[in-house]
């Protein structure tokens, strides 16, 4: 189903022996998923407003 709503969308994405508190039972998974993820800005030099 989401993959019809959303097409650009991402994952899903499995964290086996974890719950619904990622940030405490799975640091390192979630910082480095999201490093993944925003990749591409962080990497961007900041613009100024």
């Amino acid at each position: 189903m989401a993959a019809v709503v959303f097409p650009d969308h991402v994952g899903p994405f499995l964290l086996r022996d974890c719950g619904h508190f990622v940030p405490w039972e799975a640091p390192h998974a979630l910082a480095s998923g999201v490093a993944a993820f925003c990749a591409d800005l962080l990497l961007a030099p900041p613009t100024r407003r």
